[in-house]
């Protein structure tokens, strides 16, 4: 989301009125808060449904309480959902009625998660198929989620960071380079 303009910050409590919510990003932009739960599904035919909706509207609403009351300085102006599927028809109705930004696979229009993926290079590590298992844990661990940051890291510094060789990571640096050449990376 950074790569749009939002200033983001991961895994966040917030507090509401009622109880603390464990949200996956806040994100800011032209003045407007947001908290971000991303949903993620392995089989890209489940649609996101209204359950994931009705409940962003109510932490929406619990942590609106909270700040109105004064038990929490963080304002939060509104809830966005990300996922990767598309969304249920009845998640888009109520998403729209009720001010949820959605932001599924395919929509919105020029919007999309694949649109963000494609024109900033937003790759996750998940698309490279030759990966190992546990090198990919170890790189996630670190905090690499995206083939653009395992590209454009310092190779002796990540290589500390997640606990490989700096020749085994620039080994794989440069195997990812040659199959994913068609995603433009440095």
């Amino acid at each position: 989301m950074s790569e749009v303009g939002y200033d983001v910050t991961s895994n966040q409590i917030i507090r509401g009125k009622c109880v603390e919510h464990e949200v996956d990003a806040v994100a800011r932009k032209d003045g407007v808060t947001y908290f971000i739960e991303a949903k993620h599904h392995s089989n890209y035919h489940i649609s996101t449904g209204l359950d994931e909706s009705r409940i962003a509207r109510a932490v929406l609403e619990d942590v609106t309480e909270g700040f109105n009351l004064g038990l929490v300085d963080l304002q939060i102006d509104g809830a966005m959902i990300i996922t990767n599927t598309r969304f249920s028809e009845h998640a888009r109705l109520y998403g729209n009625c009720k001010k949820i930004k959605q932001i599924g696979w395919s929509s919105p229009s020029g919007h999309a998660l694949q649109n963000l993926i494609e024109e900033h290079n937003l790759h996750p590590l998940t698309r490279l198929k030759g990966l190992r298992t546990e090198m990919r844990r170890k790189m996630v661990s670190g905090g690499i989620l995206l083939i653009k940051q395992l590209v454009e890291k310092d190779p002796d510094t990540l290589a500390r960071r997640i606990g490989v060789s700096e020749k085994v990571l620039e080994s794989v640096i440069e195997t990812v380079r040659t199959c994913v050449s068609a995603i433009h990376y440095p």
